[in-house]
């Protein structure tokens, strides 16, 4: 969880996006903690990615890494900040028009 955070606190300033994604294959391991049985681990990850969707040119590794199945997962949590990072995701991801057909087919 406090690994997470840091990564989330990282990713903050999109100056750490191409480190985080690329060099350290940053999104692949959040992605798949999204899917964490732990609330505080997901809504962590979930956060971090979030705040990488704020660089669009990383929209695709997120939709390669199937990220929308984990932010489904997330978004069906009972916990309101899950579900709010959850709606921050989608809104960040839908204005792209190429990852309409992707979400809407999920």
């Amino acid at each position: 969880r406090l690994t997470c955070a840091a990564i989330a606190n990282l990713a903050e300033n999109p100056s750490t996006h191409i480190t985080l994604v690329r060099q350290c294959n940053a999104l692949h391991h959040l992605i798949f903690l999204m899917r964490n049985k732990q609330p505080s681990v997901h809504r962590e990850a979930t956060r971090a990615v979030s705040n990488i969707l704020s660089t669009q040119s990383f929209h695709e590794n997120f939709m390669y890494e199937d990220g929308l199945r984990s932010l489904f997962i997330v978004s069906r949590s009972t916990d309101p900040e899950c579900q709010y990072l959850a709606a921050m995701c989608f809104r960040k991801l839908t204005p792209v028009i190429a990852n309409h057909d992707p979400i809407i087919s999920k």
